[in-house]
């Protein structure tokens, strides 16, 4: 709706609040002819409270009596902060993932906008009223200064300073104000200054063998169209630097450039990558920032003064002055989900935003999802190939250990041992991966069988020394480490299994002279802590390292020789029929830390497993056979991403409240299905993996279709049904649609 059309004395606005109530609320302007435009926040009365809301848009009609309608009581804003670009995709959002729209709108925008400060620095002015009725002009035929002072601000938004030197006292102003021709607001109070475009060539940029030259040459091909690239290059194959070139020539037509990644940790890598080749302002969005520096980097977005943004999810919805491309690296994280609250893809908005903003975006992965590799065979994208290292290096050899048929200390095998000390004293960095931190994943009695496990939730305690304690790893709760048993009150407790402190543990004594470094959540948690050991790293002496998945992607350290995969096999068995991509992918990925440079690494895969046809078909295909094969099994069990998953979840506190609510959700699908003459399938209700967690029992229904728009359909009529009806206290239910994980 253009800012023209608002002028209706009759108008009503919907407002979007934080709440979870699904729709829009209808309320009057406080002062007729006022107008205020979409993307605009006001202060509204909400029940009993008063809170700070969006305007989504306008109505001349309201199914709510005149009389009975609200009215605004403040205006924050002179002009949109939410754009007509950005309002577009969080309703859109809203509607596809069926959140409610206020609830979107919190994810989306930095706390700063969302509360009742300005969005950048302001100054106050005058204005007078847009459209002024007849009977107000009469209040001023014989007054002819108060007359022509509202001649003057009805062409002209001044401040108080310029009217007085226009020649109009303050008490010509009060006049006007008691009349309610004039009111005061606040507007912005600096001019919008661009970022200078940069060169088309640079000289940093490096040399690109063939297959580099000849993605750059597709991507620019489509510099004013949408396409979707898939740039999928082995680890070390130069990916970064298609990016950076591809970018350059956006940058050089003043046009912006976003790049997601997926997790903190690979923000300033990026960052200083980015920084050393272009001169242009960078900026970064993520939830280590404080929250000034969160709205100078969405200020800086959205008036074009930055080139770059670099961001993690929530920085898909960044407002830009000239957006030219988008980038996700890694696309196949599952970082990109969010898993709480509102659970929208960043990838797939992205790839949204550049449609319909139609723009290219490039999605970069040496692993892709399966949904990606799938829209690349059906034609949707197109796939870039880099099939070789930027240094033209042979691929890590790669071992298979039996753990099963060999002596373990502390998760490590002999052979693995000994190859470990091969590479330390040859001066070379040696990382090792274990997905699992923490001192041991479970602490048991060894008398009564006694396992410490999470009052709130059905899962083992983790075992921590630093500082001595046992966590839950899913809810957060935290107890001391017993030094008895709690059942039998023997002094006969034992962990079980490996977590990086016990093995950090172990190698500080097997490998006294080296330097050790473990990296994981709790080795990160204070400011720069992380940037710190990344940097020790990178100087490239002789090292070890234990790590998570924090390491397993993205970082470049050129001295590591020798990757070790523990526990690979953990994705197996998995309860998610994702859980083998996702154990394909990460191999991948860690195995990728080695052979970087002009140096052939090596790759060592810890299982008890080495017989499993998932784990054969990956060491002899390698991840794009693997991928294959996992398609056509997907195919064959009508799965995604051939079908659209949705998962309706509910939780309480007694798991037959939340299965019984679930089951009651059948008819209304079966009804919805027969209305639509369509089949949706429901499978379930049935207990989540994770049964209990947080003190609640989780259940699932898990509903597919084979297209989208059936899916959509049933979900849609779903979600109003369920909003009527009176659910037991303590329950709660909520929609995933297109789920990363069964969790």
């Amino acid at each position: 709706m253009t800012k023209s059309s608002i002028r209706d004395e009759n108008i009503v606005y919907q407002v979007a609040v934080p709440s979870p109530l699904r729709e829009v609320f209808d309320y009057l302007p406080k002062n007729p002819g006022q107008s205020i435009y979409p993307g605009s926040r006001v202060v509204v009365p909400f029940g009993n409270r008063t809170v700070i809301g969006f305007v989504i848009s306008t109505t001349s009609k309201s199914q709510i009596a005149p009389h009975k309608l609200k009215y605004i009581k403040d205006i924050l804003d002179y002009e949109p902060v939410v754009s007509e670009e950005i309002l577009s995709i969080l309703k859109w959002s809203s509607q596809y993932y069926h959140h409610p729209i206020g609830q979107v709108l919190a994810a989306a925008l930095p706390k700063k906008v969302r509360g009742a400060n300005p969005v950048k620095p302001m100054i106050k002015i005058w204005k007078s009223l847009e459209f002024v009725p007849e009977e107000k002009l009469e209040l001023v035929e014989n007054a002819p200064r108060q007359k022509a002072l509202l001649d003057l601000l009805q062409q002209n938004w001044l401040p108080k300073a310029d009217i007085n030197e226009a020649g109009f006292s303050d008490s010509v102003i009060k006049e006007l104000q008691k009349k309610e021709l004039i009111f005061e607001l606040t507007k912005p109070d600096f001019k919008r200054e661009t970022y200078a475009p940069i060169s088309e060539r640079n000289p940093k940029a490096m040399l690109l063998n063939r297959d580099q030259k000849s993605a750059l040459t597709a991507i620019n091909r489509t510099e004013n169209n949408f396409q979707c690239f898939l740039l999928y290059g082995v680890t070390g194959s130069g990916k970064t630097e298609v990016y950076m070139q591809a970018m350059q020539q956006h940058l050089a037509k003043g046009r912006q450039c976003l790049v997601l990644v997926p997790e903190i940790g690979l923000t300033p890598q990026t960052l200083n990558r980015l920084t050393e080749r272009f001169e242009c302002p960078i900026r970064t969005m993520h939830s280590g920032l404080s929250d000034s520096e969160r709205l100078e980097s969405w200020n800086m977005a959205r008036e074009g003064q930055a080139g770059i943004l670099i961001g993690t999810r929530s920085s898909v919805f960044s407002p830009f002055s000239d957006l030219g491309i988008i980038i996700v690296d890694e696309e196949h994280d599952n970082s990109f989900k969010q898993q709480e609250g509102f659970k929208y893809s960043a990838r797939d908005l992205a790839i949204f935003r550049a449609k319909k903003k139609n723009i290219p975006i490039i999605l970069g992965s040496a692993t892709p999802s399966l949904e990606t590799l799938q829209n690349v065979q059906s034609g949707k994208y197109k796939q870039l190939s880099l099939l070789k290292t930027a240094a033209d290096t042979p691929l890590p050899s790669r071992l298979l250990i039996d753990t099963s048929k060999q002596t373990i200390t502390h998760g490590l095998s002999e052979t693995l041992l000994t190859k470990i000390k091969k590479h330390l004293d040859a001066k070379k960095q040696v990382l090792v991966f274990i997905n699992r931190r923490g001192f041991a994943p479970a602490l048991s009695c060894q008398n009564c069988g006694w396992v410490a496990e999470c009052s709130n939730c059905m899962s083992q305690k983790t075992v921590h020394i630093h500082p001595p304690s046992i966590c839950c790893h899913h809810c957060g709760e935290v107890s001391e480490l017993p030094k008895k048993c709690p059942a039998c009150n023997l002094s006969k407790l034992e962990t079980l299994g490996v977590g990086t402190q016990k093995l950090e543990t172990f190698l500080r004594d097997h490998f006294k002279r080296t330097p050790i470094f473990r990296i994981d959540r709790d080795s990160t948690r204070h400011k720069n802590q992380l940037n710190e050991m990344l940097d020790q790293i990178a100087i490239g002496e002789s090292c070890l390292m234990i790590g998570t998945q924090m390491i397993a992607k993205g970082h470049h350290f050129p001295n590591i020789t020798l990757v070790a995969i523990i526990n690979a096999d953990t994705g197996l068995f998995s309860p998610d029929f994702r859980g083998q991509e996702y154990m394909a992918q990460t191999i991948t990925q860690v195995s990728g830390r080695t052979g970087r440079a002009n140096q052939r690494g090596e790759v060592i895969i810890q299982t008890r497993h080495a017989s499993h046809v998932a784990l054969q078909n990956f060491m002899r295909g390698g991840y794009n056979e693997f991928a294959s094969i996992i398609l056509e099994e997907r195919k064959n069990g009508r799965m995604p991403p051939f079908w659209r998953l949705a998962i309706l979840k509910a939780n309480s506190r007694a798991l037959t409240t939340s299965i019984k609510f679930l089951a009651s959700c059948e008819d209304f699908i079966q009804d919805i299905n027969n209305k639509y003459h369509q089949k949706v399938e429901s499978i379930g209700p049935f207990p989540a993996p994770l049964e209990k967690r947080g003190g609640k029992f989780r259940a699932h229904l898990m509903l597919k279709s084979n297209t989208q728009a059936t899916l959509q359909r049933l979900l849609t009529e779903l979600v109003k049904r369920l909003d009527k009806i009176k659910t037991k206290p303590g329950l709660k239910w909520y929609l995933d649609v297109d789920p990363a994980d069964l969790t």
